[in-house]
């Protein structure tokens, strides 16, 4: 069964921006991102927007995620409302340039580790990237 073996291992997107110094990830809540960042709980109800990310990992259809990317790049208000507060992004709005998503393949980390998880960059041809103008 997959969802057994999702706890354990999955690919996953993790959000990017670009406000002049390089990508910075931007977690969403309640979804693997930083792998110092705890694993939330959230039953018996699932977090809708953390959801359907989970799901571009097993494959589906992007073209949502791309639609909300285009959303952070015109600094929709509410589009940045629903990612985690990032103080290196969110107060220099005014000068991204970019916004990327890049696949990762994700595992827990050993026990007694200092991060939760580990993880390892897909393939470039799994980033999605829009310049921001």
């Amino acid at each position: 069964a997959y969802f057994a073996g999702a706890v354990h291992q999955r690919k996953e997107m993790v959000l990017l921006a670009d406000v002049g110094d390089g990508f910075v990830e931007v977690d969403v809540p309640y979804k693997v991102g930083r792998v110092d960042r705890m694993p939330l709980q959230t039953s018996p109800l699932h977090r809708r927007f953390a959801w359907q990310w989970w799901f571009i990992g097993l494959g589906q259809d992007p073209s949502w995620l791309v639609n909300f990317m285009e959303l952070l790049c015109s600094k929709n208000d509410i589009a940045w409302q629903a990612v985690e507060y990032n103080n290196q992004v969110h107060s220099q709005l005014h000068k991204l340039r970019r916004v990327a998503a890049q696949m990762y393949q994700y595992h827990f980390s050993k026990p007694g580790s200092s991060a939760w998880w580990e993880r390892v960059e897909l393939s470039r041809r799994q980033r999605i990237e829009l310049s921001c103008k």
